[in-house]
């Protein structure tokens, strides 16, 4: 399938404007306990609009060294938790159903999160899962480049806080 093929195939399923909240984590793969978690996840799910996908990592991603970008997360399975609504009346539920799920699952998780899967309210400690051991690589290439961190929001990778780093 061509990139932008795949690029698109959530579109509909994931349309714009809409409210939304999700959770992610890698897992090695998939056992009994854990679909038996997913299908009784989304028996309860507040919206019809919400889903739990598995994206395996294989492929021309799998065939890269962890070390060699940012992201090192080169195998396993990419799980997402993704709860989408209209009316801002159900967002506690389901923001819940996304925690609720996520927590669930936390005993089959390899550690790990892609990154673009962070949401605000993650914390220093999922950024550094989501770089891995590339994280005090990456820290030092910021003291370099920001050591003020001007560019610091999202999932932000802080600058190592040495003054060698400042040349």
């Amino acid at each position: 399938i061509p990139y932008v093929g795949q690029q698109s195939l959530l579109d509909q399923a994931m349309p714009p404007n809409l409210l939304n909240y999700w959770k992610a984590d890698f897992i090695e793969g998939m056992s009994d306990d854990l679909i038996r978690i997913a299908v009784e996840a989304h028996s309860r799910i507040p919206s019809p609009r919400s889903s739990i996908l598995f994206f395996p990592i294989h492929g021309a991603a799998s065939r890269v060294a962890p070390d060699a970008t940012a992201y090192p997360h080169r195998h396993g399975i990419h799980m997402g938790i993704y709860s989408l609504w209209e009316d801002v009346l159900e967002n506690e539920p389901n923001i819940a159903w996304v925690r609720d799920t996520w927590t669930a699952i936390q005993p089959h998780t390899a550690g790990g999160v892609y990154v673009n899967e962070l949401g605000d309210d993650e914390g220093d400690d999922r950024v550094r899962l989501a770089y891995g051991g590339n994280y005090p690589r990456l820290a030092k290439i910021k003291a370099r480049y920001d050591p003020d961190n001007l560019f610091h929001l999202n999932a932000n990778i802080k600058p190592e806080p040495t003054g060698a780093a400042r040349r």
